[in-house]
């Protein structure tokens, strides 16, 4: 591969949009350090300990037992 085609594809690398967004992207919120570490998986927050799948399976429970 020639530089100059290098060059070209990572060009978006050095482009100074992306450079000013990457850097604010990393910056912190206005929110508490503490509360800037939520859990996330695929940038989505996520129940970490599982408490909303308790929930749900008491309900199911719930319903099931009442269907009975």
């Amino acid at each position: 591969m020639s530089k100059k085609k290098k060059k070209e594809e990572n060009g978006w690398e050095n482009d100074p949009d992306i450079q000013a967004f990457l850097e604010q992207a990393d910056k912190q919120g206005p929110w508490s350090e503490e509360d800037d570490k939520i859990y996330t998986i695929g940038g989505l927050t996520n129940d970490k300990d599982g408490d909303f799948m308790k929930f749900q399976n008491k309900i199911n429970k719930k319903e099931n037992d009442k269907d009975e």
